[in-house]
């Protein structure tokens, strides 16, 4: 029984630990990228909609494709 409790505790801790979010598309809605979903790991281009907010929380991760880091260092 404590190895099942054992396994099931890591097996939480593992999956918290490594979860990512992947975002790609259009932000329609407003939202805010917070520490739960970090790191966000855009798969394709992001666009946010006019009158959208997409609020970034401090700390929070955003890793971009290797391809996009001259373009981005130009348009931040």
């Amino acid at each position: 029984m404590k190895q099942f409790f054992l396994v099931s505790f890591l097996s939480f801790y593992c999956f918290t630990l490594f979860s990512q979010t992947n975002v790609s598309g259009t932000i329609n809605t407003s939202v805010t990228w917070n520490l739960a979903g970090s790191p966000y790991v855009l798969d394709g281009d992001v666009i946010v909609a006019e009158n959208v907010t997409l609020a970034i929380v401090a700390g929070v991760e955003v890793q971009f494709p290797s391809q996009w880091r001259n373009l981005m260092q130009m348009e931040l």
